[in-house]
């Protein structure tokens, strides 16, 4: 670590950053797509009624668990959604670092310019590379979030054209 300067960890950290910034813009992204699956079901939801009304008890029964399933997909989806909008935000390695929003919103200005001014060039690489692997961590659940949240989308996705195909809607 002696060997690596401060200027490298802070730009891995802001690579990182950029990540979480990725990560919430295809979060706003799939939210579009979730808000016009709704909608197309929003229109449709006269059609279905009448479909339904229609229906022999076998097609009954596929119509029902199909609306079901995507019912449970759309909500899966969408909570994964929220868990990528609002993640978990802890530094549970270092209360007192000074890289940390958390910490630093709980100190006096004073205080805090007093402690910057009197890290070490060990100390802060330390803190900046806590920073980092706290980042990391909340990168990965984002994504994961992410993925999960289309996997779902898609899943509705195709049984909405399930319902579209069979049901001509």
């Amino acid at each position: 670590m002696k060997n690596v300067n401060l200027q490298f960890f802070q730009e891995e950290l802001k690579r990182i950053s950029e990540w979480i910034r990725f990560t919430d813009q295809k979060a706003a992204l799939v939210a579009v797509y979730y808000s016009a699956l709704i909608s197309f079901l929003v229109v449709k939801k006269d059609i279905i009624v009448i479909c339904l009304k229609q229906l022999s008890l076998g097609e009954l029964f596929i119509l029902n668990s199909i609306l079901f399933l995507l019912l449970i997909f759309i909500t899966l989806g969408i909570f994964y959604l929220f868990s990528s909008i609002f993640p978990r935000l802890k530094n549970h390695f270092n209360k007192k670092s000074l890289f940390y929003f958390g910490t630093i919103s709980r100190m006096e200005f004073l205080n805090f310019i007093e402690k910057m001014g009197s890290l070490s060039e060990d100390e802060m690489k330390k803190q900046i590379i806590e920073q980092i692997y706290i980042l990391s961590v909340i990168a990965d659940q984002k994504m994961n979030n992410i993925q999960n949240s289309i996997r779902c989308l898609f899943v509705s996705i195709f049984f909405i054209l399930m319902i579209y195909i069979y049901f001509n809607l």
